[in-house]
């Protein structure tokens, strides 16, 4: 649970600076997206974070994103998912 947490902090940090606005249900709203959640996990990559890091980060962030739409937050469960030989794969570079 401490890692689930300190996970959404670092994902919504990181989203409230992209677009430069604090944590609320408005930003997550227009911005809990496939393309947001993507450039995420890219900046997680060039920040040379283990690929088992970012892979737990991934999955807290779409457990978060299932319980923001059982909360009526969005409407759509985004799920992105790179495919194995495009640019976010960060197991190959392993």
């Amino acid at each position: 649970m401490k890692n689930y947490s300190l996970d959404l902090r670092s994902f919504l940090s990181w989203m409230s600076g992209i677009k430069q606005e604090s944590p609320s249900i408005g930003l997550l709203q227009q911005s809990l997206t496939n393309e947001v959640i993507t450039q995420y996990q890219l900046a997680l990559v060039n920040k040379h974070t283990q690929p088992a890091t970012i892979d737990r980060h991934m999955a807290s962030v779409r457990s978060f994103a299932g319980y923001a739409q059982r909360q009526g937050w969005i409407d759509e469960v985004p799920n992105p998912r790179p495919k194995a030989d495009g640019p976010l794969d960060h197991k190959a570079n392993t």
